[in-house]
């Protein structure tokens, strides 16, 4: 079982546009940060609601991930996420609209335009 870092410091803070942490977080930097707690280093790549409307970002972001993940799916889908595998919600073949952290019991964290960084049930 892998040992969950303390998150609640995060819980309440503000979403920011580009955010890194002060004082707030978009989507991908509280993905960022979360795995930074978990001991993984990920690419800090933007995956914000302006930037999914934007094809040549999408084009972009695919083209870092394919020349880092040759040969291997962009998405993997799993039945039962594993801890801290990250959400993507509003999932298209080159980008997400949203992402979040799975955190366990059915819960993601992830930081929202309308209320900041909360946790959530990845199902109703």
């Amino acid at each position: 079982m892998i040992a969950i870092p303390d998150l609640n410091d995060l819980i309440g803070k503000p979403y920011e546009f580009k955010g890194r942490g002060n004082p707030g977080y978009d989507c991908w930097g509280l993905v960022v940060e979360v795995h930074r707690r978990f001991g993984i280093s990920i690419p800090d790549y933007s995956v914000s609601a302006e930037s999914a409307r934007d094809t040549s970002c999408h084009e972009q972001f695919h083209e870092k991930i394919s020349a880092e993940k040759s040969n291997t799916n962009l998405w993997k889908n799993l039945d039962v996420p594993e801890i801290p595998c990250i959400i993507l919600l509003k999932a298209h073949l080159y980008f997400a609209q949203h992402v979040g952290v799975y955190v366990g019991y059915g819960r993601f964290i992830h930081s929202h335009y309308s209320f900041g960084i909360n946790v959530d049930k990845t199902h109703d």
